[in-house]
């Protein structure tokens, strides 16, 4: 433990010589010690290039090793699908969420699942794990529903989308999330031919969000359709005047 600790150390002042030599040590001690291969696995991530194959075939072996030594493999997948898809490769992070799905299907994966099927744009896929996410947390919720709007809107099902994204709107009721989902409403409301509808979300966003980046825009009319900008000007100065 002291070695490893001692790597570690290293690892997180980013000496990495140090750090490699270390390690290599406490893996002679301990050749079972799931976080020293993660460590060794990340420590050869960093240094390593592409054209590095020796390294590479180290490092994937590391990060191999580090679930089958671990009482609790899931939490070495979890780490190591959240490393790839960090860098971008997506098909490596499905693999190992796949993996780790497979050990216990709980609410995090299946929304981990789903972001890796939306980055591949294999958003029909991504549906299904959003459906059987358990969205009674109010924190968490909101994005879930966000998030099958925009898979609905990619695979061209345009009412299940604006109806997750107002859903959304209503279940987040705060200033971050609430106005993207309505203007993603309101644009597909305008794509399906329903001015009124739109009209009535973009003039949500400008009364109820008045300070969010979306009501500016609108303010500023870098968003906001200019027919429709001209009627919310129209229904402003209607509702200014003396009945």
């Amino acid at each position: 433990d002291k070695v490893f600790y001692e790597a570690l150390y290293h690892f997180n002042a980013k000496r990495y010589d140090a750090a490699y030599e270390l390690l290599n040590l406490a893996l002679k001690i301990d050749s079972t010690s799931p976080e020293a291969h993660y460590r060794m696995g990340e420590l050869l991530e960093i240094v390593s290039t592409s054209r590095d194959t020796l390294k590479r075939q180290q490092l994937a072996n590391h990060f191999r090793l580090a679930p089958c030594y671990a009482p609790q493999p899931k939490h070495y997948l979890d780490r190591y699908a959240t490393l790839l898809l960090n860098k971008a490769d997506y098909e490596g992070a499905l693999s190992y969420a796949q993996k780790s799905i497979a050990l216990s299907r709980d609410a995090e994966t299946y929304y981990f699942l789903s972001h890796i099927y939306f980055k591949l744009g294999r958003y029909e896929e991504a549906i299904p794990y959003l459906k059987a996410f358990d969205g009674e947390d109010k924190m968490v919720a909101p994005g879930v529903l966000s998030a099958l709007g925009n898979c609905y809107a990619n695979t061209g099902d345009l009412s299940a989308a604006v109806s997750k994204f107002m859903e959304a709107a209503k279940v987040a009721d705060n200033n971050p999330i609430s106005p993207y989902c309505l203007l993603q409403a309101g644009i597909i409301y305008e794509k399906q031919g329903k001015k009124e509808d739109a009209l009535k979300v973009y003039t949500e966003i400008k009364e109820k969000y008045y300070a969010s980046m979306q009501a500016m825009d609108i303010a500023a009319q870098r968003t906001f359709p200019k027919e429709l900008l001209q009627r919310v000007q129209l229904l402003e100065v209607l509702a200014a005047q003396p009945l």
